[in-house]
């Protein structure tokens, strides 16, 4: 239980066919810019007790190597997807796809992706990790959520648990180790 004007931020991290992801950064400033902490989720879960009565941002991050779970497997699912043969109808699948973070599946995620794989560059554009809320319905695309960012309002005495879900970059089948 929290002590008295504090609350506890808490969570597990997991793809969404439920591998932990281990050492991942989270970041926790509130909205006054006055607190401030770092910990890391080093089994793939968290507890921060941060000061009730605020609202927190959250940040997550992890890098480690870009062709972690990256294949041209992957390759051949993201043309499929976006010949409409074998389209994705999840949003964690095309938020792996979008390897050059515009936020849309092209044929220039596939180049990026193709060049990771050959060697001829060394990153992703965007983070190897992508982390979000965990959706009631990851088919629903009205209101995207926010990723790599959570805005947490708690009160005192409030435990809230989170439940992140870790979205590795150019891994459309969900084969990463998360360790």
């Amino acid at each position: 239980m929290a002590q008295s004007g504090v609350t506890i931020i808490s969570g597990t991290i997991h793809t969404a066919s439920d591998k932990v992801v281990k050492n991942v950064n989270i970041y926790v400033i509130n909205s006054s810019q006055d607190f401030f902490t770092q910990v890391i989720a080093v089994d793939g879960s968290f507890s921060i007790e941060v000061p009730a009565g605020d609202t927190y941002e959250v940040y997550f991050s992890k890098e480690g190597s870009p062709l972690n779970g990256v294949s041209t497997f992957d390759l051949v699912l993201t043309s499929k997807h976006i010949l409409n043969l074998a389209p994705y109808h999840s949003f964690y699948s095309i938020l792996a796809m979008d390897t050059n973070g515009s936020q849309t599946v092209t044929v220039f995620d596939i180049l990026i992706t193709r060049q990771l794989v050959l060697g001829s560059l060394n990153s992703f554009p965007t983070s190897s990790w992508k982390f979000l809320e965990a959706m009631s319905d990851p088919t629903d695309f009205s209101t995207p959520p926010p990723v790599n960012t959570l805005s947490v309002t708690v009160t005192e005495g409030e435990t809230k648990v989170l439940d992140i879900i870790a979205v590795k970059t150019g891994d459309v089948n969900d084969s990463a180790v998360g360790g």
